[in-house]
């Protein structure tokens, strides 16, 4: 009996692409725990949790220079049609994203390891923890679907983020003019900065799934 090469191909080549998306929600999840961590580290001033942050974010570099490192090899030995070709570069989007999602959670467990900030301010930034997580876990519900309506969505969150961390640079501003404590504000403001940043990083992943099933670049909109 003979072999049908060519669909053997074509179903490696299928398994590869979805293991190009399994690696993407691997990075998601990863950093889905280390918010949890960081949460942590406010709530209870969990050194630990911090440095597990740190330590943790070699694990998404890795994933990241391995996803990347996989899109070259598909591109190099396979021959993509457009639709396949638009998930590749959408999953080099993605990842380059999520690792910098890693690179602002590393900052923010620097900072609170460095100087953590005033009691009164933390309450005010688990605030702004709150909605960036849920943009987190809608990311990673994104990736497992391709929907572009919740990729949509996921893209409206970042007003929320940007609300609650504007919230927040007022009674940075406050406590600093009434108590003073630069170093703690400094840190506390690093770490809002650093959240708006995934928030920002977190939108682009819902404009790489809009691009990689309609074929919009929405990153012309706002560039």
């Amino acid at each position: 009996m003979a072999i049908n090469t060519k669909n053997l191909i074509v179903k490696r080549f299928g398994e590869e692409l979805l293991a190009l998306q399994q690696g993407v929600l691997k990075m998601s999840s990863i950093l889905q725990l280390q918010m949890h961590r960081i949460e942590e580290a406010l709530d209870a001033a969990d050194t630990a949790a911090a440095q597990s942050v740190m330590n943790q974010d070699r694990e998404v570099n890795a994933w990241d220079s391995l996803l990347e490192e996989h899109v070259a090899y598909l591109l190099s030995h396979r021959q993509p049609q457009s639709s396949d070709l638009r998930l590749m570069i959408g999953v080099l989007r993605m990842a380059i994203d999520l690792e910098r999602v890693g690179d602002e959670q590393r900052n923010v467990a620097r900072q609170i390891l460095k100087e953590r900030p005033a009691s009164e301010l933390v309450e005010e930034l688990k605030r702004v923890v709150e909605p960036t997580r849920t943009m987190l876990s809608a990311a990673e519900g994104v990736v497992a679907s391709f929907d572009v309506v919740q990729a949509r969505d996921l893209m409206n969150g970042r007003l929320k983020v940007r609300h609650a961390a504007e919230h927040a640079e007022r009674s940075i501003i406050n406590e600093l003019e009434v108590h003073g404590g630069a170093a703690a504000g400094v840190s506390a403001w690093s770490i809002v900065h650093s959240l708006r940043r995934m928030a920002a990083h977190l939108e682009n992943i819902g404009e790489a799934v809009v691009y990689v099933v309609e074929g919009e670049d929405l990153r012309r909109a706002h560039p």
